[in-house]
């Protein structure tokens, strides 16, 4: 069975596609809200000590100056009372906080890694299930903690969903949309997250504290196991299991669904789609590494006669490169990494990328020796970056791997400067 001709004959863009798009929009604002959530519930509002006034301090009878032992008042913004304004973890006890987010971090390690395997074993769509549920838990047991223990076992349970929550769903999306749209519509989905990321602030003042706010952000996850029913099995999945009938019958529904409708896909072609991944993967890091390398440059030879326009634009035009590269970078993975193995590499990305987080405190603390080191580092990193993507073949508008056998031999003979553009373009000339 040939699953892009299978997927071709019951549409490859109609309206079952669309309610892919809607329900990974769903995810979107979930994952928006689970990942967030814990910024807002952790806030350190500003705070004094009762007997004194002072932030930690306090006279004693003496007049000599000790730990506040009379309690603590807080200027809660909107007031909102976060966990650590609620359970007073400020001052001596303000290392608290920090433990509930770092076993997030621990939890999303093991859940990326533990949940990715499970996914190549029992499927996509019940990984992606099980982690809003995990999500779900984690929150709600959050938002009855009273103690540090209770607060980080809670923080870890929750962790766990970090990032199967949502890639899970990306992988099933972009496997039952046709190629040239995929782009187009992983990154319309895309929007919902950054609205959801930006309502988080509102919903936290509406809520009034951090326990009614934790469970508002996590009931919709409920609707997530609706999804057992209304999401298809990824097919290519099913098909490496040995299960074709199975896949079969999720190309029947589709079909059902979207009857003839069709659309044109010239008037929907991305960007991304006419330059390919393999270019703007490598052209953006390339820019990215250049303009921010040249900003911490600025920044550490001028001083502060830098001029603040240069600066901000250097900035932005890398962070603008940053943007591209990582959604590029998150589309690619999954078209070039095999079905059978699909779920493992997606994890050990993520895995690779949170573990970089753990440095990141430490190499801006290298500014102190020198200004620009924080930006060099990033540059050079972005750069050499921009030279392996060229290492990678390009996947535009391929078939994608299935078997690991089918991943070694993927573009074989394929050149280091070879370009998805500059193919269309050499076939345009050729063709009369």
């Amino acid at each position: 069975m040939n699953v892009d001709d299978m997927l071709a004959l019951s549409g490859d863009m109609a309206r079952y596609q669309y309610l892919l798009m809607v329900l990974f929009s769903v995810i979107h604002v979930l994952s928006a809200f689970h990942y967030f959530a814990q910024t807002f519930i952790s806030l350190e509002p500003e705070h004094w000590c009762a007997g004194s006034g002072l932030e930690c301090m306090e006279p004693d009878q003496n007049g000599s100056m000790r730990a506040c032992s009379s309690g603590w008042q807080y200027n809660l913004t909107g007031g909102f009372n976060t966990a650590v304004s609620e359970l007073n973890w400020v001052c001596d006890d303000n290392w608290k906080p920090a433990v509930g987010q770092s076993l997030f971090f621990v939890g999303s390690v093991l859940g990326t890694l533990g949940l990715g395997i499970m996914a190549d074993h029992i499927g996509r769509l019940p990984v992606l299930v099980l982690a809003n549920v995990l999500a779900l838990l984690g929150n709600v047991a959050t938002s009855f903690t009273y103690g540090l223990t209770d607060f980080a076992a809670s923080r870890l349970l929750a962790g766990l969903a970090t990032d199967n929550n949502f890639f899970m769903m990306y992988i099933i999306v972009m496997e039952y949309m046709r190629p040239d749209m995929r782009t187009l519509g992983l990154n319309v989905c895309g929007v919902f997250y950054c609205l959801a990321s930006a309502a988080l602030p509102w919903l936290a003042l509406l809520s009034g504290e951090w326990r009614h706010f934790l469970l508002y952000v996590s009931a919709p996850m409920l609707l997530v196991i609706s999804y057992y029913w209304l999401l298809p099995e990824s097919a290519r999945w099913l098909i490496d299991q040995g299960r074709a009938s199975e896949a079969a019958r999720c190309f029947q529904r589709i079909a059902a669904y979207n009857g003839r409708g069709q659309i044109p896909s010239a008037a929907m072609d991305m960007f991304v789609d006419r330059v390919g991944r393999k270019a703007l993967g490598s052209a953006s890091l390339l820019f990215t590494g250049l303009f921010i390398g040249a900003a911490g440059i600025t920044l550490a030879t001028q001083g502060d006669d830098a001029s603040d326009l240069l600066t901000a634009a250097l900035g932005i035009v890398g962070r603008f490169g940053i943007g591209i590269a990582y959604n590029t970078g998150v589309q690619y993975a999954a078209e070039l990494i095999p079905t059978e193995v699909r779920g493992q590499g997606v994890g050990l990305i993520h895995v690779a990328g949170y573990a970089a987080t753990f440095f990141s405190p430490h190499i801006l603390y290298l500014a102190n020796y020198w200004r620009a080191i924080p930006e060099l580092i990033i540059g050079s990193l972005s750069i050499v970056g921009a030279a392996l993507y060229l290492l990678l073949q390009e996947t535009t508008n391929k078939a994608l791997p299935q078997t690991l056998e089918e991943g070694e031999t993927f573009g074989e003979g394929e050149g280091v400067w070879e370009f998805a553009c500059c193919k269309r373009r050499r076939s345009s000339v050729v063709s009369p």
